[in-house]
């Protein structure tokens, strides 16, 4: 190996042997001095402009505003795990939200939509704006009109209730993107009506139905992963004809859920949104739907 005395530096000048500008240390010089042209004179800056026209092979990435959509941005992509979702015409990617990538998306923030007391999951603890015993008790076989308000009155049907107008966010948003880890692959859309400033608890329970009754072709039975699964879906749909007496639909969406169709609440679950929704300008707008077993078993919520 070559001894450093012999080296030439990288930054020589003197073109000299042994050269005189090598550095006392190995370690380069931390900055590189300034060079001269054959004229004698330092070189001019660099000409000011943007990037564009001083190179311009380079285009930068420029990423929109959320607040200020331009061009193909202010509309968000329709893909294929969507199953023929169409945005509202007045939705705009990311107002009223927090970035998907930023802090404040992964934990509570003022902007951030609330969910109505009677959707959200309810705490142990009592405070003024959840009242003990204030809760949503529905069967999602059954229709919404059917599903009852409990609080300390009496029991009350839910279209009878105020709750059942009002906004199910605070501030209210135009639309909501409802998912189901037992009820794949269908997503539940949810629109205003048209007027309304929001989508209301009323819209909510009529979206998640509609959708639930929706006929399965036989070929998605094999989604499913095991004949057990299979088995399990077939018991549901025996048990909703005895229970309701209609079988000319054949096998619907809601028998997927098998015993588990006990609503217990909507709540934001960043992880389904990004595994089942492949446009990320959607991930703000996706709360998951949350339900439990019939029978007295007793496990986690899913």
């Amino acid at each position: 190996m070559t001894s450093p005395s012999r080296q030439r530096s990288l930054f020589c000048e003197c073109n000299k042997t042994p050269c005189q500008c090598w550095p006392s240390s190995i370690t380069a010089p931390a900055t590189r001095p300034r060079t001269r042209s054959r004229s004698g004179q330092v070189p001019p800056p660099p000409a000011q402009g943007t990037s564009s026209t001083l190179w311009p092979h380079y285009n930068p990435a420029q990423l929109p505003s959320p607040r200020t959509p331009s061009g193909s941005h202010s509309e968000p992509k329709t893909s294929p795990a969507m199953r023929g979702y169409v945005p509202p015409a007045d939705y705009v990617a990311g107002a009223q939200y927090p970035s998907p990538g930023s802090s404040s998306a992964k934990s509570p923030h003022p902007g951030q939509p609330q969910l109505h007391a009677l959707l959200k999951a309810q705490s142990i603890l009592r405070t003024p704006e959840s009242p003990a015993g204030f809760r949503l008790q529905w069967d999602v076989r059954d229709a919404p009109k059917e599903a009852v308000v409990l609080s300390s009155h009496e029991p009350e049907y839910l279209f009878e209730h105020p709750a059942s107008v009002a906004y199910a966010t605070s501030p209210p948003v135009p639309f909501m993107l409802i998912a189901c880890n037992d009820a794949l692959p269908w997503l539940v859309p949810v629109h205003a009506q048209q007027g309304s400033a929001g989508v209301t608890v009323r819209d909510v329970l009529q979206a998640v139905h509609a959708v639930l009754y929706t006929p399965v072709e036989e070929s998605m039975l094999w989604l499913l992963p095991s004949d057990t699964d299979r088995a399990r879906l077939y018991n549901a749909y025996q048990d909703r004809i005895s229970r309701n007496g209609d079988d000319r639909r054949g096998i619907l969406a809601v028998d997927w859920l098998g015993e588990k169709t006990l609503f217990v609440c909507l709540g934001r679950d960043e992880a389904l949104a990004k595994r089942r929704v492949a446009d990320k300008d959607m991930w703000p707008h996706v709360y998951a739907l949350k339900l439990k077993l019939r029978k007295g078993t007793l496990v986690s919520d899913v």
